[in-house]
């Protein structure tokens, strides 16, 4: 298992064409934690990979009510299959969760 934290950039909706699935694309970055001998306090950068979630799954509902409140995403990343994809000429990292079904990687 390999849990990770994620601040969530952008979130929005999609569905797969082939399969008409509805998803949750999650623009997440890793946050990396420093520790400034007081307290322990976060950072994070400006761009990310995207995170594909089955739209109706409780961790997409999880995950959109923690951005809502401005809190950290926690992520098991054994869940995801990561998959380079050339979209209108640009390189994206996508991280499809296993509830997503992809007929490309799948």
């Amino acid at each position: 298992m390999s849990i990770k934290e994620f601040k969530t950039l952008n979130i929005r909706s999609n569905s797969i064409d082939i399969t008409g699935q509805k998803i949750a694309v999650f623009e997440l970055v890793k946050v990396q934690y420093i520790d400034t001998g007081k307290r322990k306090v976060y950072t994070y950068g400006t761009e990310g990979d995207q995170y594909i979630i089955d739209w109706n799954s409780q961790l997409a509902q999880r995950m959109i009510s923690k951005a809502q409140n401005e809190e950290l995403v926690s992520l098991n990343t054994a869940e995801f299959r990561t998959v380079k994809e050339n979209d209108s000429g640009e390189i994206w990292t996508r991280h499809y969760h296993q509830n997503v079904v992809h007929p490309l990687i799948d």
